[in-house]
């Protein structure tokens, strides 16, 4: 098997990036032979060195190629590029500076982002504090939805740039990924370009061949921390073989890295596992792609020290939490990177990056934008709430002296509490919550919850008239962490209080400002001026934690809980007693995993007992 040194020494010699294809090595082997093929150049021994080497370097391409090399040693070379040989290893050394532009919705971030820049040709970096005219304007912005593409191309347009490009799924035939390829290959250096892709791309798929040429802009701030559970007793060892659980600067945490190049490619060929017969690695398969996309993966030692330890144990019973970090070192190499939001310092991604990384987050205030909403706004705004303590997901599954949860019985509240009007909604979908998902039509027939008025899971630039034109909102989707994942970002050094406001705020936000409250502030004020009042709008949110913390961005709106009578009450049992609670109570996922794993650790005793007898 040729080696990876060997295929990038082969790549760099044609003039190539890896993750190039095939037929491009084949095609810079015809432009590259044409400058030193010995017929051209008789008896220049120079010449004739080239074209050996030339012709060395394709062969092993094409060997690489038959083998199914070329793939895996781009996903390879992207890992080493994306963590710069650290493996997005944590640590406490200053890593790099971030800009954020942060202002509420509605209030321009895009738009005066959009209308900085210049016509044509213009050598102006697009959203770094510093602006050189040598420089050639190659921005990305990278947006959380297809509307926000859509709405800032539209702008550039506007704008008179002739240069800008859009790439997603509803435009492009082929798949995102191949057009962005095809994209950064085709585009000619010297030329001004600005790319619009999403979130998605920018995390998922590989980066710029160049990305030292780059400007990077995130509308809006990037989801970079995310979790998944490992629940495997006995078959770990398939992944855990390859992989090394490195401590971190943080006690109690280790980070999960490949053992080495040959662990790598293992671990990269069970990332794309297309065997349908190898059903036990699919599992494993998004773990393994996230170590080989050079993520962050931190796990408690607790935890991995119980699952990979010789005997079976059933303190753990073979699970796992994962904390999965797309870390800042994948962004280091590029020009400049921003992201533009509501509240960016207190978002996940920034909390995270602060305290592994030690990034700089340094507000750009270039646009002179507003940091609240207007007292306009403000005073237009009732938030509602449902419940006084913290909803959690445990606590909407309790059951109402009716025999429904408490969730179903929200519900109901809300459609009273409106009485007829028209509001949007947001809740889980089934696809998404098995639990607590809702079709479109589940309410319909109780004439409140309109499939139209429906909010997607992600709602930025979602500025559909129909949904401005509604003055009322019910946000009751739930975000919320398990017990264990709390243990894990406490391990971090985050609060309970940044937890939850970065948890709660930024989707219930987005989506409450769809309503007639994000109509443009100068009509807004006229109005009012005008008629003396304009439609007031009454948001319903859960709890009073997410209801308070919404309202520190509008200064003069008004918090409200619901009417007594419309709040679903759990059943209270009368005159049970029992011993008071010792606090050592297991979940019943708990429990089960602990069957589970008896039952297993039994199973295997039985079959050893048997071996022996034999």
């Amino acid at each position: 098997m040729i080696s990876y040194q060997r295929y990038l020494e082969a790549i760099a010699f044609l003039g190539l990036h890896p993750g190039a294809t095939i037929d491009d090595a084949r095609k810079a082997y015809k432009v590259a032979m044409g400058q030193c093929h010995p017929d051209r150049f008789p008896g220049d021994e120079a010449k004739l060195e080239q074209s050996k080497a030339t012709n060395n370097a394709i062969d092993d391409l094409e060997a690489m190629s038959k083998q199914g090399l070329l793939s895996r040693y781009a996903t390879q070379a992207e890992f080493d590029k994306r963590t710069g040989g650290t493996a997005g290893g944590v640590n406490n050394d200053f890593l790099m500076d971030i800009f954020v532009i942060g202002a509420p919705a509605g209030f321009g971030k895009t738009y005066n982002w959009a209308k900085s820049f210049r016509p044509h040709r213009a050598r102006a970096r697009g959203i770094t504090l510093k602006k050189d005219d040598r420089l050639n304007n190659h921005t990305i912005i990278a947006s959380p939805t297809v509307d926000l593409i859509d709405q800032t191309y539209e702008m550039l347009v506007e704008n008179k740039i002739t240069y800008a490009t859009k790439i997603h799924s509803k435009n492009t035939k082929g798949g995102v990924h191949q057009n962005v390829m095809k994209y950064h290959k085709e585009m000619a250096p010297d030329d001004d370009a600005i790319l619009l892709i999403s979130h998605a791309e920018i995390l998922h798929h590989p980066m710029p061949p160049k990305p030292e040429d780059w400007d990077l802009v995130f509308d809006e701030m990037p989801e970079c921390v995310s979790f998944f559970n490992l629940d495997a007793p006995f078959s770990h060892r398939h992944i855990t073989r390859y992989v090394n659980a490195i401590p971190t600067m943080r006690p109690g945490l280790y980070q999960l890295v490949p053992k080495d190049e040959k662990s790598l490619s293992r671990l990269i060929r069970m990332a794309g596992n297309r065997n349908p017969f190898d059903g036990a690695l699919e599992y494993f398969k998004p773990m393994a792609a996230a170590i080989v996309s050079g993520h962050t993966l931190l796990v408690p030692t607790v935890q991995y020290d119980d699952l990979i330890a010789d005997e079976f144990s059933t303190t753990w019973a073979g699970h796992c939490d994962i904390m999965m970090i797309v870390p800042p070192t994948w962004f280091r190499s590029y020009r400049s990177v921003t992201m533009m939001g509501a509240r960016p310092h207190s978002h996940f991604t920034a909390l995270v990056w602060k305290r592994l990384w030690n990034v700089n987050f340094n507000d750009d205030d270039r646009f002179k934008l507003q940091k609240r909403h207007g007292v306009a706004q403000s005073r237009l705004l009732t938030i509602h709430y449902i419940f006084e303590e913290r909803v959690s997901r445990g606590f909407l599954a309790k059951k109402t002296p009716k025999g429904e949860t408490l969730f179903t019985a929200a519900c109901q509240a809300v459609a009273t509490f409106y009485k007829g009007e028209d509001f949007l909604w947001s809740a889980p979908r089934p696809g998404d919550d098995k639990d607590y998902g809702i079709e479109d039509r589940f309410w319909k027939k109780r004439g409140a919850f309109k499939p139209a008025l429906r909010l997607p899971g992600k709602t930025h630039g979602l500025n559909h008239p129909e949904f401005m034109e509604t003055h009322n909102v019910a946000l009751m989707s739930v975000v919320q962490f398990s017990p264990n994942q709390f243990t894990l970002l406490h391990s971090l050094g985050l609060t309970d209080d940044e937890i939850n406001k970065a948890m709660s705020f930024d989707t219930a936000y987005q989506d409450m400002m769809r309503c007639s409250l994000r109509q443009d502030r100068d009509s807004l004020t006229r109005v009012i001026s005008q008629r003396g009042k304009t439609h007031a709008v009454h948001v319903t949110v859960m709890d009073k934690a997410t209801a308070s913390d919404i309202a520190l961005e509008f200064t003069e709106c008004r918090v409200q809980a619901y009417p007594a009578d419309l709040v679903p009450q759990t059943i209270i049992r009368k005159n049970k007693t029992g011993p008071n609670p010792s606090g050592k109570a297991k979940t019943s996922s708990e429990r089960s995993r602990q069957r589970r794993a008896m039952q297993a650790a039994g199973r295997q005793e039985r079959a050893d007992e048997k071996n022996e007898a034999a």
